[in-house]
């Protein structure tokens, strides 16, 4: 206890006589009136601190522009205002330096402070612009010039167009804005025919406070393009052709400004359509213009191949013709019911294709084994065909074949086979499966003197006895021997 006592007092003593020395230390002073600070101290922000005397940097005070140079260390009458982002800032104003190594300065009439620097005032701040430009500079044709205009304060009002095209600065009568905060101008003229000539426009904006601004462009006319694509060379793989090969079409085009596409155009439909397209990619050589024809027709077929160029200039090769042979029809394909279906129902659906190459228009019959028609289908065009038999005997075995003409050739398919059934109420046959309704499934009965299959669950419970009975005996064996006391 005398220890803590004796400790206590020691570092009591300590305290006191720690807390007289610093009270002792030279202190700054307040300035106040004519008071300096002490040596060794000097004056920041109105009070004296501890320094090499070099000025500190205090946060910026409202309208006041601070940075590690705006202020001479030591000399109050020399102040440097920085610009800031190439914004005027102390330009035109008086800059001086505080005691407090602060330059204060005053924003110029139509800038504001915002926080950082003088800025543009948004109350004088003119309508901008910005993405102007124009769709042509051909001669003589229409041009639109566009540009598009914006306002701060969402203040747009009119605009005036201006341009010198005829060869004198001409004004357009004023136009209101369409939107207030941003809106586009779209004025359309046609351009002076005179060849590389250089035409200004100008567009002048203003706002609801009567600020003006205006954009000022130029543009070089050029020639335009009325010159058609040429053409040579046009000709044709084969004078004959025949509908299950392709023939080929070409010609050659040319455009000294750019061949932008050329297309075939062929009659066999019985006017004139566009048959196929290829893209010239703006070639300024002769190019070839390949095309391949495979269509259906019969009989002659007339073509031509047109060409355009960038500027919208067509042309077109002279008419050729070829003639189409005419061919036989394919050979009908049986479909349904399939060869040696059974089981089929009392009227039976024939399902077959046809096809012409020629695309002509086919007449069908359909015939039994004994040459008897069955059905008639006049002008069928390429595709699925349906002849419904009806009438059909139980258990009967039919035969049927398909006749197909085109006017001109006749041809015949094979001869199937199906079989109906006893019932004649069963089954739908389709061109690759064939479904046959079964009669209902018999259950053999049981006698009740046969026992089922299967194996005898006898063991199992014996096994389980003698289980649960050795298992007791080792348990009173278990608890016998711990019981027991020991002799």
């Amino acid at each position: 206890m005398k220890k803590i006592l004796l400790t206590s007092f020691v570092l009591a003593n300590f305290l006191i006589i720690s807390s007289v020395f610093a009270y002792s230390y030279t202190q700054p002073c307040t300035k106040t009136g004519s008071c300096s600070c002490n040596s060794g101290w000097c004056i920041n922000d109105e009070s004296c601190i501890s320094s090499n005397c070099g000025y500190e940097c205090p946060a910026p005070k409202l309208n006041s522009k601070l940075t590690s140079n705006d202020c001479t260390p030591g000399n109050n009458n020399n102040c440097e205002c920085i610009e800031v982002l190439d914004r005027p800032i102390c330009s035109g104003s008086t800059c001086s330096c505080t005691v407090s190594g602060i330059c204060q300065y005053t924003c110029n009439n139509g800038y504001e402070w915002d926080g950082n620097a003088c800025v543009l005032s948004v109350s004088n701040t003119p309508p901008q612009h910005a993405n102007s430009g124009t769709n042509t500079t051909k001669t003589g044709s229409s041009c639109k010039f566009y540009e598009k205009w914006y306002d701060l304060k969402g203040n747009l009002s009119s605009y005036i167009f201006s341009t010198n095209n005829t060869g004198s600065w001409v004004n357009d009568t004023s136009s209101t804005f369409a939107q207030v905060n941003n809106s586009w101008v779209n004025v359309t003229k046609t351009l002076n025919s005179t060849n590389n000539l250089l035409i200004g426009w100008k567009i002048y904006a203003k706002d609801t406070n009567n600020a003006w601004s205006v954009s000022s462009h130029t543009l070089t006319t050029i020639e335009a393009d009325v010159k058609k694509p040429l053409w040579k060379n046009q000709g044709q793989s084969n004078s004959t052709a025949d509908p299950r090969k392709e023939i080929k079409l070409y010609a050659q085009g040319y455009d000294e400004i750019g061949l932008d596409y050329a297309w075939l155009k062929t009659n066999e439909t019985g006017s004139w359509e566009v048959y196929d397209t290829i893209n010239m990619q703006d070639a300024t050589a002769w190019k070839w213009s390949n095309f391949t024809w495979s269509g259906i027709g019969n009989g002659v077929v007339a073509w031509k191949i047109y060409y355009n160029d960038t500027s919208g200039n067509e042309n077109a090769t002279n008419i050729m013709t070829f003639n189409v042979i005419d061919v036989a029809p394919e050979t009908p394909m049986l479909n349904s019911p399939s060869n040696g279906a059974v089981n089929q129902p009392l009227t039976v659906k024939l399902n077959i294709t046809v096809k012409d190459e020629n695309g002509d228009s086919l007449d069908v019959t359909f015939y039994d084994d004994e040459n008897k028609t069955i059905c008639s289908k006049k002008d069928q065009e390429n595709g699925i065909v349906i002849c419904e038999w009806k009438n059909l005997l139980a258990s009967t075995t039919y035969g049927w074949y398909v006749n197909v003409t085109d006017g001109t050739y006749s041809v015949k398919s094979y001869t199937w086979e199906f079989l109906t059934s006893e019932s004649g109420t069963t089954t739908t046959t389709s061109s690759t499966t064939t479904t046959t309704t079964l009669p209902a499934e018999t259950i053999p009965t049981v006698p009740s003197t046969t026992k089922p299959e299967g194996k005898s669950k006898t063991p199992l419970i014996i096994g389980g006895v003698i289980a649960v009975v050795i298992g007791a005996v080792i348990a009173i064996v278990f608890f016998t021997s711990v019981s027991r006391p020991s002799l």
